[in-house]
C-alpha cells in the first residue's frame, strides 16, 4: 500500500447534477433523455428513453453527455430492490453519447490526475454501495443520497501509472463481456428471422413453399403447445425469507428473467421441480412477459413465471422461437386493473406449427443457435465472477498489477489478434452488399445491381474517402457489367441476401442470415456512415445516383491534376472513359445537372 494515498471523493472530482427536464416537451425523437430508471447493472438500457426536441435540447448542452462519463443514482430503492438500488453507478454508452442528464442523477468527473476507468471501477466496488446505504436517508420504498455524503467518501488512490493499469485489466474483461452481448445479440436476431422466414412465410433457403387449404405446406401440422411441451409454474415462496446476503438458494424473479441474472435468495426448502437449469425456457406472467432461455446458476422459479419444455427435446430450441409471437400478443392485448397477467387460459390457446420430418436439419440449427448463445451468457457470467474477484484487490493492492496486466495481456492477444485478421476485399464488399440490401431493398422495391453499386461507390467514398479502380468503374459505366461477381456469390452463398422478383422489379433483398453480416459490418465500419447514406441518398434516383458518382469521380481526378472544375472539364473525362463516352447523350448528364452536381457534392465530399 505505499504507493496508495487515502483521499476523499471531493478532492479528485467535480459533479454535475441532472436537471429536472419538463414532462410536457417530451416528443417521440429527438435527443435521449437519461433517467435514473433507465439504468443497468453497468450501463444505461434504450429500451424506454424519453426525448425532447433537437431545438429544445440545444438549450441544454450543459448537461450533454460523453461516451462512458461516470454516472451516479442519487434517488432509488434499498438493498431489498438491487435492480433501482440507490447509489448504482454506471458509464454512457456510445449510443448515448450527446444525451441529456435527468435529475436524481449525478455525473462524476475525476480530475486530471485520476484516471477515469480506475475511478469508475473504483466506485463499482461494494464497498461504495454498502457506504451509500448506511448514509441513504427517506421512507421505506424510497432512498436518496446527498452530493455531500458522495464527495465525503474515502478511497485509497495509488499513483497515474498504476491506474491506468488497474483501469486496463478490469476494461479488457467487460470488452470481452460487451463482445459476447453483441453476439448473444446477433444470434437471437438470426434464430427469430429464420424462424419467420421458413416457419411462418414458409420460405425455406430461398424456395416458397406451395401451401394448402389449411395454411399449411403438405405435411406440415399445427399442434397445441400443451401437447408438445410441459408447463410448471414457479413456487410461492415466503417473501421474509428472501435475502441478498447469499443464504440458501438462488431464486429467478420475473425480474430476473431476461438477463439470467439473480442476486436474491432463500433459505426456504421445497421440491427440486421448481429448480431451474442451464438452457431451460422462461416465461414471466405479470406485467412485461420476459421470454428467455436460463444461463445463470441452478435456481428455483418464483411464482408468476413458468418453465416450458420439450416433451421431445430435439424442438427444444425451435420452441424457444415458436412461443414468442403468440406470447407477445397476449402482452399487447392482455389487459387488467393494474397489470396484464398471462394465465393458464392463455398458453393453453397457443398453436404450434409442426414440420415433417424431412427438414429436421433445419429444426436442429435453433439448438445449435441457442447453445452458442447459452455458453456465451455461461462466459459472461465467469467474465464477471472473474472481474468482480479481482476488482477489490487490486483496489486494496492486495496483488501485483503489472503481474496481472502481463498474465491478462498473454490470455487476450491471442484472441484479439484472430478477431481483427483481415477479410478479403471480396468478403468485405459482401458484406457491404447485404447491408446496402436490408436499408435500401424490400420485397416492392427489390435492389438491383445498378443501384447498388452507385451506393457501394457513395458509401466507399464517405467511409473510406478512397476509390479503388474497380469502384471508379462502378461509378459510372453506362451499361454496368459488375465488378461484384465473387461478393456477390459470397452474399448468395451465406444466405446474406436472395434473388427477388416483384413483376418487372428484380434484385436482391435481405436473405436469413443478413444478422450474421450486419455483425461483420459493424467491425469493418460504423452504422453512423450506412445512417449518413440512407439520409442522403435514399430516395435519390438511379440516375441521380449515377450523376454523382460519375463527377465526383472526375472532380476528384481534376483537383489531383490541378485543373479547374467545371463542366466542360468534367464531360472532357467523361468523353475520354470508353464506358461513359455514352453518359453524354442523356438528360440527366446535361450541362445543367453536371453543374448542379460539381456544386453539390463538395457540401459532402472532401476534394
Amino acid at each position: 500500500m505505499r504507493e496508495y494515498q487515502e483521499v476523499e471523493l471531493g478532492g479528485i472530482m467535480t459533479t454535475l447534477k441532472g436537471n429536472a427536464f419538463k414532462s410536457s416537451l417530451y416528443v417521440k425523437e429527438g435527443t435521449p433523455i437519461v433517467r435514473a430508471s433507465n439504468f443497468t447493472s453497468d450501463s444505461i438500457s434504450t429500451d424506454d428513453l424519453l426525448y425532447y426536441s433537437d431545438d429544445e435540447a440545444g438549450k441544454f448542452h450543459k448537461y450533454k453527455l460523453r461516451h462512458k462519463d461516470i454516472l451516479i443514482q442519487t434517488v432509488g430503492s434499498w438493498q431489498s430492490n438491487p435492480a433501482s438500488i440507490v447509489g448504482k453507478v454506471v458509464r454512457v454508452p456510445k449510443q448515448l453519447e450527446n444525451a441529456l442528464l435527468n435529475q436524481n442523477i449525478v455525473k462524476i468527473v475525476p480530475l486530471e490526475n485520476v484516471d477515469s476507468d480506475f475511478l469508475f471501477y473504483r466506485l463499482k466496488d461494494e464497498s461504495f454501495k454498502f457506504y451509500n446505504l448506511s448514509t441513504a436517508q427517506g421512507a421505506a420504498n424510497q432512498a436518496s443520497i446527498t452530493l455531500g455524503s458522495i464527495r465525503k467518501f474515502k478511497i485509497a488512490l495509488p499513483n497515474f501509472d498504476v491506474q491506468q493499469k488497474i483501469g486496463y485489466i478490469l476494461s479488457q474483461y467487460d470488452d470481452l463481456i460487451e463482445n459476447n452481448l453483441k453476439r448473444i445479440k446477433l444470434l437471437e436476431e438470426l434464430a427469430q428471422r429464420t424462424y419467420e422466414e421458413w416457419f411462418v412465410k414458409f420460405r425455406v433457403n430461398g424456395v416458397q413453399l406451395e401451401v394448402g387449404q389449411n395454411g399449411l405446406p403438405e405435411g406440415w401440422e399445427r399442434k397445441m403447445l400443451v401437447d408438445i411441451a410441459e408447463i410448471s409454474n414457479g413456487f410461492a415462496f415466503k417473501a421474509n425469507q428472501f435475502n441478498t446476503d447469499k443464504k440458501g438458494m438462488p431464486i429467478i424473479r420475473i425480474r430476473n428473467i431476461p438477463n439470467s441474472n439473480t442476486n436474491d435468495f432463500t433459505t426456504e426448502k421445497v421440491n427440486d421441480k421448481f429448480l431451474v437449469k442451464k438452457g431451460d425456457l422462461l416465461v414471466g406472467m405479470d406485467g412485461e412477459f420476459y421470454i428467455n432461455n436460463w444461463s445463470g446458476p441452478k435456481a428455483f422459479l418464483v411464482q408468476r413465471s413458468c418453465n416450458i419444455k420439450a416433451v421431445d427435446k430435439f424442438y427444444h430450441g425451435y420452441l424457444s422461437q415458436a412461443i414468442v409471437k403468440p406470447i407477445k400478443y397476449f402482452e399487447a392485448t392482455i389487459s387488467g386493473a393494474t397489470v396484464a397477467h398471462l394465465g393458464k387460459k392463455h398458453l393453453d390457446t397457443i398453436e404450434i406449427v409442426i414440420p415433417p420430418k424431412e427438414i429436421d436439419n433445419y429444426i436442429n440449427k435453433f439448438n445449435d443457435w441457442l447453445n452458442l448463445k447459452i455458453n456465451l451468457g455461461i462466459e459472461n457470467r465467469l467474465l464477471k465472477e472473474s472481474r468482480d474477484i479481482l476488482l477489490p484487490r487490486l483496489m486494496s493492492g492486495k496483488i501485483e498489477v503489472q503481474k496481472v496486466k502481463e498474465q491478462l495481456e498473454t490470455l487476450t492477444i491471442p484472441i484479439q489478434k484472430a478477431k481483427i485478421k483481415e477479410a478479403s476485399k471480396e468478403f468485405k464488399e459482401a458484406v457491404l452488399i447485404s447491408v446496402l440490401t436490408e436499408r435500401f431493398g424490400s420485397e416492392k422495391y427489390p435492389l438491383g445491381r445498378k443501384r447498388y453499386t452507385k451506393l457501394s461507390y457513395l458509401f466507399h467514398r464517405h467511409a473510406d474517402n478512397q476509390i479503388a479502380d474497380y469502384l471508379r468503374k462502378a461509378a459510372g459505366p453506362y451499361n454496368p457489367k459488375t465488378k461484384y461477381a465473387g461478393p456477390e456469390k459470397i452474399a448468395h452463398q451465406n444466405g446474406y441476401v436472395v434473388d427477388h422478383k416483384n413483376g418487372n422489379l428484380t434484385g436482391f433483398i435481405a436473405g436469413q442470415n443478413i444478422v450474421v453480416a450486419k455483425g461483420y459490418f459493424e467491425k469493418y465500419w460504423s452504422n453512423d456512415y450506412m445512417n449518413w447514406l440512407e439520409s442522403q441518398f435514399k430516395y435519390k434516383s438511379n440516375d441521380e445516383l449515377e450523376l454523382y458518382a460519375t463527377v465526383d469521380s472526375t472532380m476528384i481526378e481534376l483537383y489531383k491534376n490541378d485543373l479547374p472544375v467545371t463542366v466542360e472539364n468534367v464531360k472532357g473525362i467523361i468523353k475520354k472513359e470508353l464506358e461513359w463516352k455514352a453518359k453524354l447523350e442523356r438528360e440527366i448528364f446535361s450541362d445543367g445537372n453536371i453543374g448542379r452536381a460539381i456544386g453539390f457534392l463538395p457540401t459532402i465530399f472532401n476534394y
